[in-house]
């Protein structure tokens, strides 16, 4: 069968030579056939860890949630993917999506002088989410040791284990991630209402280890809280920690709070994103901190950065502008750093050297339009 999207429209040509063929959808409607199945669809395109989908070559797609079975019978990878794509979304997706998606090359290398028997909870891993999806990926250690991994917190975070005897031990990763964020236009959305918000969202208006709302409300309301709600009013906070805070390497640690940051005003990135969480939190929004990697980070280093959710979903946000929004991969998210913390120890090591990188892959067909300052919203969630 011919694919006849009655949107009309071309994806790159790299990918139409790879899916000729597509399933038709629903021409009177002008909407693919199975958009009101979206989320079953959605639950059915589960990556494993090897990007492969857990079915059977042969097997036929069943809508496991009412055990209805489709007539499209699996076949590639890539093609399985995007007719997933183009059934679970409306029309004109299949242009918008393809103009935004990137393949970014990550990893890092990180290396332990351990002096006794240390436990290290490791949080390096790419997360897998709809709109982020690990192509391929190798996690390497040396000397070879046992590694148990877990899905950790409200948000599933990986995490791996493993326990190292004295030596010099090292770990290797890297991987290749494809991004397929959201765009939208930042004018159109608006705030949550807390009345309305999911409960496995409303730990994410609380206080944490390292951002005080509490403490920061009165100052949050005053700088804040007459602006008008939405989207724009969080990019407000973001501008304003960019513009008051110096970014200097080294001038903050583990110790340091967002409350600290607003009064030395100096700080990491990490800091930004505790200051810009604990003020949107001391007005009622919804927001959490995101550790990931970051396109061409300068100097390199893992990256922490925030979300906001506003109209019944997260959107990205940095406000310390490092990079755009469109170059960050998520590992992990939390109420603060740490809850995604690299590398939680036990024990007695010193870590010696440390390397990360995130580049944009030759394959990737979008490059980065964002400053940082709020021109659009993404979403990677």
């Amino acid at each position: 069968m011919t694919h006849t999207n009655p949107a009309g429209g071309r994806l790159k040509d790299r990918a139409e030579n790879k899916w000729r063929k597509l399933p038709a959808c629903d021409t009177e409607h002008n909407l693919p056939a199975c958009y009101a199945e979206k989320r079953k669809l959605e639950a059915c395109a589960t990556f494993r860890h090897d990007s492969n989908f857990p079915f059977d070559p042969d097997e036929k797609l069943t809508q496991r949630t009412t055990g209805r079975c489709l007539d499209q019978p699996l076949i590639s990878d890539l093609k399985y993917e995007l007719w997933i794509r183009f059934h679970s979304t409306p029309s004109g997706w299949l242009q918008h999506k393809a103009s935004h998606m990137s393949r970014i090359n990550i990893g890092c290398n990180l290396t332990y002088d351990v002096r006794l028997s240390t436990v290290f909870l490791f949080q390096v891993v790419a997360a897998r989410t709809n709109q982020q999806r690990v192509v391929s990926e190798e996690l390497q250690l040396n000397p070879s040791v046992n590694v148990e991994s877990f899905q950790i917190g409200m948000d599933g975070n990986q995490l791996q284990r493993v326990v190292v005897d004295p030596c010099t031990f090292e770990l290797s990763y890297q991987a290749t991630v494809e991004l397929m964020p959201d765009m939208q236009n930042s004018n159109d959305i608006g705030e949550s209402q807390i009345s309305q918000t999911p409960a496995t969202v409303l730990t994410y208006l609380n206080p944490s280890r390292y951002c005080e709302s509490d403490l920061l409300s009165r100052f949050a309301f005053e700088e804040f809280g007459q602006l008008y709600p939405g989207f724009s009013r969080v990019q407000a906070i973001c501008n304003w920690v960019f513009e008051q805070l110096d970014y200097t390497p080294g001038s903050t640690n583990t110790m340091t709070t967002a409350t600290d940051v607003l009064l030395q005003r100096t700080g990491v990135c990490r800091d930004y994103a505790h200051l810009a969480i604990a003020l949107c939190r001391g007005i009622g929004i919804p927001a959490r901190y995101v550790a990931g990697y970051a396109v061409n980070l300068q100097p390199p280093d893992f990256h922490g950065f925030m979300e906001a959710f506003l109209d019944g979903r997260w959107y990205l946000f940095d406000p310390s502008r490092l990079t755009s929004v469109q170059g960050l991969v998520r590992i992990g998210t939390g109420r603060d750093a740490a809850d995604v913390s690299v590398a939680t120890i036990t024990g007695s090591t010193l870590l010696t050297n440390q390397q990360v990188w995130a580049t944009r892959s030759q394959d990737g067909d979008s490059a980065d339009s964002d400053d940082g300052s709020g021109a659009s919203a993404v979403s990677t969630v």
